[in-house]
Order: C-alpha cells, then sequence, then structure tokens
C-alpha cells in the first residue's frame, strides 16, 4: 500500500487529468466537504455535494457552475 494523502478544504488538487476542488460545508462534522471535479481537457464539471446542513453562501453559483451534479441529503 502506497502513502495516504490528504487533503484540505479549499485547496484544490490533481490527479491525473481530474482537478478535484474540496470545498468546505457546514454540517455536524469536524470538517464536512463537498467536491467539485473537473476534467482538465474537456472543462466539464461534476458536484459531488454531500453532508449538506443547509444551503451555505455561493451553494448556488457553484451549482451553476457544473455540467452534472449528484446532492445527497437527508431528514431527521
Amino acid at each position: 500500500m502506497g502513502c495516504p494523502n490528504h487533503f484540505e478544504s479549499g485547496k484544490p488538487f490533481q490527479i491525473g487529468s481530474l482537478r478535484i476542488e474540496p470545498l468546505r460545508t457546514p454540517h455536524d462534522a469536524i470538517e464536512g466537504v463537498c467536491f467539485v471535479i473537473e476534467d482538465i481537457d474537456s472543462g466539464q464539471r461534476f458536484g459531488l455535494l454531500t453532508d449538506l446542513g443547509h444551503v451555505f453562501s455561493g451553494l448556488q453559483a457553484v451549482i451553476n457552475s457544473l455540467d452534472a451534479v449528484l446532492i445527497e441529503s437527508n431528514y431527521d
């Protein structure tokens, strides 16, 4: 097994031709994040938005910038 890699919210990183941007989300976890994944070659963007405690400032702009999005939510 290789070394684990860690990331920080707000600091994009790259794996191959994918640029991955972790964005902090309001949630009851210590540091919940969602991800915007962009194919550098095509410019297509996918959002993996999970653990959204509530709508946060800038969320609509993020969604508007995406070609596809998966949103997970639940209600207790």
